[in-house]
């Protein structure tokens, strides 16, 4: 069905959202039936906070949005221990599904002729921002630098690649790691496995 879907949508030359709806969303439904207490949800109204956004090496902030996250629902993190923050994520408060669930796996879409350096620079203000807010609940002798990666997805067309964003000191920035190769691709049935079985193993 994936498979079809993708060649559909390449030969109509579909826009961004009808690959989004058709072929994305399936794919992370699928992916969620196997991992107790992840979500997905499609984000691309979230907004980043703004006073957590990067001062420099970003413009034009408002279009730098990712399109579906996948996130950890209450079996996962109780929302007691949320409930008295504004947003546990970086996104505005005023996006309910977000304020208390965690986002695990941020994920940005492109049409097959889309930019993969728009998307990467999409991830990456939204990586290095999503940081700004985990430093903000850490102790403030931890706040220097964020020791856990951040899982990246970036899907083109139908094509997969996995990237970390890894923090680093003031002067150092953050690292965005990864892509090297892609993981999977939806146009044949073992590309969709592949896809499936990777980001099942990411969310892990």
């Amino acid at each position: 069905m994936l498979m079809e879907l993708q060649i559909m949508e390449e030969d109509s030359d579909a826009a961004e959202p009808h690959w989004n709806s058709d072929v994305h969303f399936m794919m992370l439904r699928q992916v969620c039936m196997h991992l107790p207490g992840i979500q997905q949800q499609n984000i691309t109204s979230a907004r980043p906070n703004p006073h957590l956004v990067p001062k420099t090496g970003f413009s034009n902030t408002e279009s730098k949005l990712v399109d579906y996250a996948l996130v950890c629902d209450e079996s996962l993190i109780p929302s007691h221990l949320v409930q008295q923050i504004d947003s546990i994520n970086h996104t505005s408060a005023s996006v309910q599904s977000l304020r208390q669930d965690p986002i695990a796996i941020s994920i940005e879409a492109k049409t097959p002729n889309g930019s993969e350096s728009t998307a990467l620079a999409q991830l990456s203000l939204w990586a290095a921002t999503h940081l700004n807010r985990l430093r903000t609940l850490l102790r403030p002798t931890k706040r220097d630098v964020v020791s856990m990666p951040l899982p990246l997805i970036m899907a083109v067309g139908g094509r997969y690649s996995l990237f970390f964003a890894i923090d680093g000191t003031i002067t150092e920035g953050i690292t965005i790691a990864g892509g090297e190769t892609e993981f999977g691709d939806c146009v044949t049935l073992d590309g969709c496995y592949q896809v499936l079985a990777g980001l099942r193993a990411v969310g892990i």
